[in-house]
């Protein structure tokens, strides 16, 4: 290689590492915490408190509403450990997490694709897609970025595995294990790329020679065994446990409906939306490849689009849909499109009757017209911190006023938003005190922000205003009216 192409090389290399560091490491721990990422935090709380691994605990007790199993609090414990109780610590386990799929990205380019670049676009594609870069996935300490993580090296490992005419079953072993470490972080939502494999694996014939292949049984075997003392052990300690879960996991999640309803097309609607733009325009031209002449490269993009379909339908059937629970699919849309680029640009190189420089002038001027949007809408993304919710207020409210307003009564401590930074608090020598607004104390200060909460103030006592920001007040009670 030239001494011109490697500097052009670690250019490249450099600007992408600082587009991905950016995504990943920018103002990491400067949004507040929210719903669900809170309660996994405090679940960690416990399991530093009690020592038990197994049972999660809020606040004590035995929790029902995160019924997920507990590898993302064990996690999040972890470094709380090491780095203190703050947004940071419950939050790294999502930063490995994306640093692993970075990483895999770079391997398997690297290694089966024999393009690393590949690999360097694909972890740029991922962490400048604004569906990608928001809370509940990379950005929060939720148990989405794990998942993408574990799913995708497990997609990946048995497509290898397919791939050496089921000879290597190290791959399989190690698929295995990362579909165990899914499971074990998202529940049944770990185990939804299984349609995905088992389609691919008819298609390609493999099904009978697998089944005969005695040495897969074995950590099969040993992954039922881990999830069938794990949940079974929950439902001795915790009895109600596994009704609990199937009413979180599986009946609310394809019967029931936790949010607002959605069409069935919704996962789709938010593929050919802002959200994947402008990336998502390399979809059309990938289907041009699936006949490619190298098998592996064909069966790559068969391999891809097979689990993509099998993944956008099975959560499509869901009557609960949130944009997150697309997550596991974005890494390989990453890949798709990633590896669509540069067949374009080889074509391109091809069949041009252009000089070489006209074509790398070319080839680098229509890149800009992808990574330009997709850039500004990362930026925008993590520069968007307004709360979603008036519920979510509360963590707004409390983490910009952590220094000034001390030791006050809150409403909602209850949520575990709240209890987050009650805790954290406690640590900075500030008592928050939870009561219901109905119960204000004459003299004192209470911290209210929901519509709820202001109907049990208004024209109940008289009250001034200390601090105000958006729809949240810290009041000081006078008198009952």
């Amino acid at each position: 290689m030239k001494t011109k192409d490697i500097i052009i090389t670690w250019i490249i290399s450099l600007f992408s590492t600082l587009i991905i560091g950016v995504s990943i490491f920018y103002k990491l721990g400067h949004l507040p915490v929210l719903q669900t990422e809170a309660r996994a935090a405090m679940n960690a709380l416990d399991i530093i408190n009690s020592g038990n691994l197994i049972d999660l605990q809020f606040k004590g007790k035995a929790d029902l509403w995160n019924t997920k199993p507990p590898l993302l609090p064990i996690l999040q414990a972890f470094w709380i450990k090491l780095l203190g109780w703050n947004e940071w610590a419950i939050r790294m386990p999502s930063v490995m997490a994306n640093l692993g799929i970075v990483v895999t990205f770079l391997y398997f380019s690297r290694k089966y694709l024999y393009n690393i670049k590949i690999g360097l676009l694909s972890a740029v594609i991922l962490f400048t897609t604004k569906l990608y870069v928001d809370t509940h996935i990379s950005r929060t300490g939720d148990a989405d970025a794990l998942l993408c993580f574990f799913t995708f090296s497990a997609a990946l490992l048995y497509f290898l595995f397919i791939r050496s005419n089921l000879k290597k079953n190290k791959y399989f072993f190690v698929c295995i294990m990362f579909i165990c470490l899914g499971g074990l972080t998202k529940g049944i939502a770990g185990l939804l790329i299984l349609p995905g494999l088992l389609i691919y694996t008819l298609y390609k014939g493999k099904f009978l020679p697998i089944i005969k292949n005695k040495a897969i049984y074995i950590p099969i075997v040993m992954a039922f065994a881990l999830f069938a003392v794990y949940y079974f052990s929950r439902e001795m300690t915790t009895p109600g446990y596994l009704k609990a879960v199937f009413e979180n996991e599986i009946g609310g999640r394809f019967f029931g409906i936790k949010h607002e309803k959605q069409p069935i097309w919704f996962y789709f609607g938010r593929i050919f939306s802002l959200d994947f733009f402008p990336w998502v325009l390399l979809l059309i031209p990938s289907f041009f490849f699936i006949n490619k002449r190298l098998q592996l490269q064909k069966d790559l993009v068969r391999f891809l689009f097979i689990n993509i379909g099998g993944f956008l339908l099975i959560i499509s059937l869901s009557q609960t849909k949130s944009y997150w629970n697309l997550a596991p699919t974005l890494p390989m849309f990453a890949l798709l499109f990633a590896y669509t680029f540069f067949e374009l640009v080889l074509n391109y190189f091809q069949f041009s009757n252009q000089t070489e420089r006209e074509k790398k002038g070319i080839v680098s001027i229509v890149l800009l017209c992808f990574l330009i949007p997709s850039c500004l809408f990362m930026f925008n993304r993590l520069n968007d911190e307004q709360p979603r919710n008036q519920a979510d207020q509360y963590s707004f409210f409390v983490q910009t006023f952590m220094d000034k307003h001390k030791n006050y009564y809150i409403s909602n401590a209850g949520y575990p938003r709240i209890s987050f930074y009650v805790e954290k608090a406690q640590n900075n020598g500030t008592t928050f005190v939870p009561i219901a607004p109905s119960q204000a104390k004459i003299g004192k200060r209470i911290l209210i922000c929901t519509d709820k909460d202001w109907a049990q103030i208004e024209g109940k006592f008289l009250y001034n205003i200390i601090q105000k920001q958006n729809d949240c007040a810290l009041l000081e009670i006078l008198k009952r009216i």
